[in-house]
């Protein structure tokens, strides 16, 4: 690629960047680009169908990879470390550093599962990949007849999203026991209308015990959530960028408070 045209690093293919990956100035190939991703963008909009059986596993995978070669550009599969601004390169995990003029984020978030004692045992749902995990662990023991006890810690919308098609995967396999922990009796972020918390929270109530699903009926998971703290641990379950591209603030403090909530 010739060396005059600007050096575009792209870090990360996910839902900012993929519309990048058409605009007509990379079409027209006037710029030198890289994007660096490890691995398939995973869509969100298919990955809880997925979780939920509605879609086939890794259904919400896409691969960067033709598109970025569409525009004549390169695909690192890898995971930036450092952005060396000075210099004017990317800092990778793995291999040489790459030089840019211009540098894009759109790396997603994390759960800083690693924060929380005993966090490794559990399956993240960010980065999305991670569903997949939770359902094969789901499937396993539900094929061996298991009646599954699922703790999902987080009353945002991906914990309510995640709580949901979980029982929906549990209902077509057979039957589990899951419990939503929050820090909150209000559902999801504060940014969400109340009147939509509470539309989301009647949903919630509304999945417990049995109930017909647009058929026969099926036995159906047994649901209980419930508004707990975790008295002992300072971290949170929300989502948050990588540590290197982090800004720094105050730790979030933990809710002492023990009451109980139904939704």
């Amino acid at each position: 690629m010739p060396a005059s045209r600007p050096r575009v690093v792209l870090l990360g293919a996910g839902h900012a960047h993929l519309p990048v990956l058409a605009a007509p100035v990379l079409a027209r190939r006037e710029v030198a680009l890289v994007c660096v991703a490890p691995g398939p963008f995973h869509y969100s909009g298919l990955a809880t169908g997925m979780l939920g059986g509605g879609a086939p596993l890794g259904a919400e995978a896409v691969d960067v990879a033709p598109l970025v070669a569409r525009l004549g550009g390169r695909l690192v599969s890898g995971e930036a470390v450092a952005i060396d601004r000075a210099a004017g390169r990317v800092v990778l995990a793995a291999g040489p550093p790459l030089p840019f003029d211009l540098v894009s984020l759109d790396v997603g978030s994390v759960v800083p599962a690693s924060a929380v004692a005993g966090g490794e045992h559990a399956a993240a749902v960010k980065p999305l990949a991670m569903l997949g995990r939770l359902r094969r662990g789901l499937e396993a023991r539900l094929a061996a007849g298991a009646v599954p006890r699922v703790a999902i810690v987080g009353g945002g919308l991906a914990g309510c999203g995640s709580r949901r098609t979980s029982r929906q995967l549990a209902r077509r396999r057979g039957r589990a026991a899951i419990t939503l922990v929050a820090r909150s009796a209000r559902l999801a972020p504060a940014s969400l209308p109340e009147g939509a918390a509470r539309a989301l929270a009647a949903v919630l109530r509304a999945g417990r015990g049995r109930g017909r699903v647009g058929g026969p009926r099926r036995p159906s998971s047994r649901v209980r959530c419930t508004r707990r703290a975790a008295a002992r641990s300072p971290a949170t379950s929300a989502s948050s960028p990588p540590a290197w591209c982090r800004h720094r603030s105050p730790p979030a403090r933990a809710s002492r408070s023990t009451r109980t909530a139904r939704w």
